[in-house]
């Protein structure tokens, strides 16, 4: 069976790709409508179908991909993060739940019950495991350098010290450690994001799309600036 991942991108040219696994690099696709192999595009032929489909010229669409490369969207950031997360299967024992994208949604959804107004809690729950797709020996530094620039540092520091978190309630962290940990004004929002986190483990769990969940919490920087 052929691995894929679906990536919507809401963007000023909207699109969806489907990223296949380099082992897929000479395989060729056929249509799942048409049944006939799918057409091949260069990236000068993509660029140059998004001009034809927008009505601009060459020049006008490369000035726009430059200004998205320059500062891409951070809700399409967070997007890319989060769906590669579907093809990272976790420890069962810690994780019987399945993948680690299904795992953040429950997160998400546990996190929404509990500070649903919170856009900084919510990204925190959202984005907590983004890097078990980058490096999963070192997820949280892998994760915060993939989100530098990106998010607050409040909810970088949730990140950051969510794993020290499981510690905390588990007995097992240091007391110099746990002291610093508990003397930090966010101690009591880590310590609902760990309640979260331990708690998004539920096999079979009703969850919504990531792309639905950050419609929601842009919706909340809209509101509340």
């Amino acid at each position: 069976m052929v691995g894929f991942t679906h990536i919507h991108l809401n963007d000023q040219f909207p699109i969806e790709l489907t990223v296949y696994p380099p082992s897929q690099l000479g395989f060729r696709f056929r249509s799942s409508i048409t049944g006939k192999p799918i057409e091949r595009a260069t990236t000068a032929e993509l660029e140059k179908l998004l001009a034809m489909q927008h009505g601009l010229e060459s020049a006008e669409l490369d000035s726009h991909l430059d200004d998205m490369d320059a500062s891409p969207d951070r809700w399409n950031v967070y997007l890319s993060l989060l769906l590669p997360l579907e093809n990272v299967k976790q420890n069962p024992r810690y994780h019987p739940e399945g993948d680690a994208l299904f795992h953040s949604m429950q997160v998400y959804k546990l996190a929404k019950q509990e500070m649903p107004y919170d856009e900084e809690f919510l990204l925190a729950a959202l984005l907590h495991d983004v890097g078990k797709a980058i490096d999963p020996d070192d997820h949280t530094l892998a994760g915060l350098e993939a989100l530098e620039g990106y998010i607050t540092n409040r909810t970088a520091w949730l990140i950051k010290h969510h794993m020290e978190a499981h510690k905390i309630a588990d007995r097992t962290i240091g007391a110099r450690r746990r002291r610093r940990l508990t003397e930090h004004q966010l101690f009591d929002d880590l310590m609902l994001l760990c309640e979260c986190d331990r708690g998004g483990r539920v096999p079979g769990a009703i969850v919504t799309e990531p792309e639905l969940a950050l419609d929601y919490i842009e919706e909340i920087e809209t509101m509340f600036g």
